[in-house]
């Protein structure tokens, strides 16, 4: 087993350049995938969380592909801090949401229909929420020099 304090730099840094997919670790470590997944396990590293817990709606096959639905899932990376090598479209996520938050505007979903925008409720702003959170995310990584100036 390779020395774990060192696997566990090389493994953070890999993820730091956005590449977080363990194939694509495991092929620039020079290690079989089935290796480097047992030494994940031996080391205790976690996997990355999931963006369900951002997403709250169990979404229909053909809304996956909506623009909606990426950039939400775009912002849900940010929010639980994920480093990304599409800079771009994180820029345009959080670009789509900071107009809709400007006009007031709430995502809604809804699995016959797709998403739809509608008035936002201040006490329950979905998008405020998740816009908020990859903010913070991002500028705790010092990845984008963005500020939520939002109450």
């Amino acid at each position: 087993m390779r020395d774990p304090d060192t696997l566990a730099a090389q493994v953070e840094a890999l993820e730091a350049q956005g590449i977080t997919n363990r194939r694509d670790q495991a092929a620039r470590l020079g290690i079989p995938y089935s290796t480097y997944m047992r030494h994940r396990r031996a080391l205790g590293l976690v996997e990355r969380p999931s963006t369900e817990g951002w997403l709250p709606w169990r979404m229909a096959t053909e809304h996956h592909g909506t623009w909606q639905a990426k950039q939400l899932r775009t912002l849900a990376h940010a929010a639980l801090g994920r480093g990304t090598k599409y800079e771009g479209r994180r820029v345009a996520a959080l670009r789509w949401a900071r107009n809709l938050l400007d006009q007031g505007l709430d995502v809604v979903y809804d699995r016959e229909e797709g998403f739809s925008y509608v008035p936002a409720n201040t006490d329950d702003w979905y998008l405020k929420r998740i816009y908020d959170a990859a903010t913070i995310a991002l500028a705790n990584l010092n990845s984008l020099d963005i500020h939520s100036d939002r109450d």
